[in-house]
């Protein structure tokens, strides 16, 4: 005969904080590096157009909480406004980015599986990334363009789809 009377009092208890869901994870990023590139043009721009490349780097001291390096260079050029001001005489003053490099701390408090078409597993996470790092810039100005400094705070939003240990999007 087994006494089972400690199993019902737990099962039956209205509030368990012994138990949580287990699950393991198909693609650990606990004390890993992650690589990133980025490209892409600059968008909602009225001076500048051109793309912008990233290179970040991550370590992720467990599966909630990282560290995020960014190196961004910036390749713009001057949009058909400014040409038409300048031919009409003037000379608009405004900043030009030329690129930006900073450090940023990832919580992904999102991990989650999902179908794709019914045929496969598609692993994701969701992170927020707070920010800090400096911004250079050239000022754009009538007496003589000068490169600047200033300092640049933000959040990012992320989600990452994992295809392979080897590959997120």
């Amino acid at each position: 005969r087994v006494d089972i009377s400690d199993i019902e009092n737990k099962y039956w208890a209205p509030k368990d904080t012994d138990f949580s869901v287990v699950q393991n994870r198909t693609y650990s990023k606990e004390k890993r590096l992650a690589f990133t590139a980025q490209y892409g043009p600059i968008i909602n721009e009225m001076f500048s157009e051109g793309n912008n490349t990233a290179l970040g780097l991550n370590y992720f001291l467990n599966e909630r909480m990282g560290v995020q390096l960014d190196y961004v260079i910036s390749d713009l050029n001057d949009t058909d406004l400014v040409g038409a001001v300048i031919q009409a005489g003037g000379k608009p003053d405004y900043g030009r980015v030329t690129g930006y490099y900073g450090v940023g701390f990832n919580y992904v408090p999102f991990y989650a599986k999902m179908s794709f078409w019914g045929k496969k597993i598609i692993y994701f996470d969701m992170a927020f990334t707070p920010h800090l790092g400096a911004t250079t810039y050239e000022q754009v100005i009538e007496g003589g363009n000068k490169e600047k400094t200033a300092l640049t705070y933000g959040i990012d939003i992320s989600q990452f789809f994992f295809f392979s240990r080897w590959l997120a999007l």
